[in-house]
C-alpha cells in the first residue's frame, strides 16, 4: 500500500508542476503576443506624430513619410525626432500584452461556461449512450450495484450509469462538473469481456477521477487550449482577410497586404501556444491517468483486476476502440486511448507501463480471446430489441442469389447507409430529434463522421436505389444494418406510419418477408 501512496503522491506534485506549466505558457503567450501587436501598433502611432510636428514648415509636413523616417534615423539627436519610437514602443506594447490577456481571459471564461452548461448528461446522450433503468438486463444490473458500492467507498453519491451498446471496444469514461450531472459511460464490449472484479476496478478508475475533479481540471484546460487557441485563429482569419483584399486588384490591395503581414506576425506565437499548451495538457492527463490508477487499487485493495482488464484490452480485437465520430473530443475522458498516437500528443500512458506500474511482478502479456455472445441486439434497449424482432425475425442474411448484382463496395454502402438512415429520421418531419435519430443508427455502423441528409435532398428513387444497393451487403454488414436501423426506428420508442411504410421497402427488398410491416405506435417492452 505503501507503494501506491508514494505513487499517488508524486502524481498529484506531478499534475500541479504541468498544470503551472500550462498556465505559464499561456501568460507567455499572452505577453509575445501583447508585444508583436504592439511593434505593429509602434508604426502607425508614430506616423500620426508625424503628421502633426509642428517643428517642420507646411512644405515639409506636406510629406509626412519624409519626417517619419527621420523618427527612426538614430544618427538624429532624440530631440529632432517627432516622437522617440523606443517610448512609443513601450506604450504601445503594454496596451498590446492588456487587450491580449483581457482576450484571452474573456474567451476562455466563455468556452468554460459553456462546456459547464452542457454537462456529463449531454456527452453521453451525444455519445449515443443509454441510461442503466429498472429494467435493465442482469449484465446491466450488476454494472449498476459495482458503481454504487465503489461510490460508497469513495464517500460520494454514484453518478448516472450509461452504456455504449453498440461498441465493441473495451472501454469507459467519466463526465461531469457536479455530483447532479455526473456520469459514468462503459462500453458493450466491457461488458461483454470483463468479469466483476475487473469492472469494479475500472468503475474505481473513472470515479477517481470525479472525486478528484479530473472532469472540472479538464475543463479549465480545454478553456485555456481554445483562449490560446483563438489567437493562432484570429491571426488566419486576417491573413484570409488580406488575401482576399490583395486580389481584389482596387484600392484595398496595399490594406489587404498589411492585414497579411499582421496575420503572419501573429499565427506564429498563436501556433507555439497552442501545440506547447496541447502537449504540456497531454502530459498532465497522463500524469491524472497514473493517480486515478493509484487511487483504484487503493479503493479495491488489489491490483490484479486492473492489471488483468488492462491485459484483455490489449489483446482484443479492438482493443479501446470506440467508433462514434465524437470519440475525438472526449479521448482525454476515457480510461484507455482510442487510438495509437505519438507519445508527445497521447492523451494516457501506454496500456504496458501501466499495467508494469500496477503489477511490477506479475504478467504483463495481452490476454486474447475470441468474441463470442449473443447477436449484435443483445446489449441494445429494450425497445430496439423489441422492434428488431418484429421487423427482421426469419430475415435471409444471406447475400442475394441475384446474378445480375455484384456485391456492393464499401463507399456505395456508405453512401447508401446515410441515405436509408436519413429517410428514416426524417419521416416525421424535420425535428430536433431528427439529427439524434440519424446519429443514433449511424454511430452503430461505425463508418466515420456524416452529417444527416435533409429531406428536400431525398425523393422516392434515391431511397429505393440505396435500400436495393444495401440488399447486396454481406451477412454481417446486413445484420449491423438492421440494428442500425432498428436503433434510429426506435429512439422516440414509436413507430410511426410513414416509418412503417419505409420498412416494409426494407424487408421486401432484403428478402426478409414480403407482408408489409402494419405495426405503428408506441413500442411495448414485456
Amino acid at each position: 500500500m505503501f507503494d501506491f501512496l508514494a505513487r499517488r503522491t508524486r502524481a498529484l506534485r506531478a499534475s500541479a508542476r504541468w498544470f503551472a506549466l500550462v498556465i505559464l505558457t499561456q501568460t507567455f503567450t499572452a505577453v509575445a503576443t501583447g508585444v508583436a501587436i504592439g511593434y505593429l501598433l509602434m508604426f502607425p502611432v508614430v506616423l500620426v506624430f508625424a503628421n502633426q510636428d509642428p517643428s517642420e514648415s507646411a512644405a515639409d509636413r506636406a510629406s509626412a513619410e519624409k519626417t517619419f523616417l527621420r523618427a527612426f534615423d538614430e544618427s538624429i539627436p532624440i530631440d529632432d525626432h517627432c516622437v522617440d519610437p523606443k517610448r512609443v514602443f513601450w506604450f504601445t506594447s503594454l496596451l498590446g500584452i492588456a487587450t491580449t490577456a483581457t482576450g484571452l481571459i474573456l474567451v476562455t471564461a466563455v468556452e468554460h461556461r459553456c462546456i459547464r452548461r452542457d454537462g456529463g448528461w449531454a456527452i453521453g446522450l451525444a455519445m449515443g449512450g443509454r441510461r442503466v433503468d429498472a429494467i435493465a438486463n442482469s449484465n446491466e444490473r450488476q454494472l449498476s450495484n459495482i458503481v454504487e458500492e465503489v461510490a460508497i467507498a469513495y464517500g460520494t453519491s454514484a453518478p448516472a450509469v450509461f452504456v455504449l451498446p453498440g461498441e465493441p471496444g473495451i472501454n469507459a469514461f467519466a463526465a461531469g462538473l457536479s455530483s447532479d450531472d455526473s456520469i459514468l459511460c462503459i462500453t458493450g464490449g466491457a461488458i461483454d469481456h470483463l468479469d466483476r472484479d475487473e469492472l469494479q476496478s475500472i468503475v474505481a478508475h473513472e470515479i477517481s477521477h470525479l472525486v478528484h475533479g479530473d472532469t472540472l481540471l479538464g475543463t479549465r484546460l480545454t478553456s485555456v487550449l481554445l483562449g490560446i487557441q483563438s489567437i493562432r485563429v484570429l491571426a488566419e482569419s486576417i491573413f484570409r482577410l488580406g488575401h482576399h483584399l490583395a486580389e481584389c486588384e482596387m484600392e484595398g490591395t496595399l490594406q489587404g497586404y498589411l492585414y497579411m503581414l499582421v496575420g503572419g506576425v501573429l499565427w506564429p506565437f498563436g501556433l507555439f501556444g497552442t501545440v506547447a499548451a496541447t502537449v504540456l495538457t497531454m502530459s498532465l492527463g497522463r500524469s491524472r491517468e497514473s493517480l486515478a490508477d493509484a487511487e483504484a487499487v487503493a479503493r479495491v485493495r488489489n491490483p490484479i483486476p486492473l492489471a488483468r482488464a488492462m491485459r484483455k484490452i490489449a489483446g482484443h480485437d479492438h482493443q479501446g476502440q470506440i467508433r462514434h465520430p465524437m470519440t475525438a473530443l472526449i479521448a482525454p475522458m476515457l480510461f484507455v486511448e482510442p487510438s495509437q498516437t505519438h507519445r508527445w500528443f497521447s492523451t494516457h500512458p501506454p496500456l504496458a507501463d501501466r499495467i508494469r506500474a500496477i503489477d511490477p511482478a506479475g504478467d504483463h502479456s495481452p490476454i486474447f480471446e475470441q468474441p463470442t455472445g449473443p447477436p449484435p441486439t443483445h446489449n441494445e434497449s429494450p425497445h430496439t430489441v423489441a422492434l428488431f424482432n418484429m421487423m427482421f425475425v426469419g430475415a435471409a442474411i444471406a447475400p442475394t442469389t441475384n446474378t445480375q448484382r455484384t456485391s456492393i463496395d464499401p463507399k456505395s454502402a456508405q453512401a447508401a447507409s446515410i441515405v436509408v438512415l436519413s429517410a428514416i429520421a426524417s419521416c416525421d418531419g424535420e425535428t430536433p430529434m431528427s439529427d439524434y435519430e440519424f446519429m443514433r443508427g449511424w454511430s452503430h455502423l461505425g463508418l466515420g463522421h456524416a452529417n444527416r441528409l435533409p429531406a428536400t435532398d431525398l425523393d422516392a428513387d434515391l431511397i429505393q436505389m440505396s435500400i436495393d444497393a444495401l440488399a447486396d451487403a454481406t451477412p454481417r454488414q446486413k445484420r449491423e444494418l438492421m440494428t442500425a436501423i432498428a436503433r434510429t426506428v426506435s429512439a422516440d420508442e414509436n413507430v410511426s406510419p410513414a416509418e412503417a411504410e419505409l420498412l416494409s421497402s426494407i424487408r421486401r427488398s432484403w428478402s426478409c418477408d414480403t407482408d408489409d410491416f402494419q405495426f405503428t405506435g408506441e413500442l411495448k417492452v414485456h
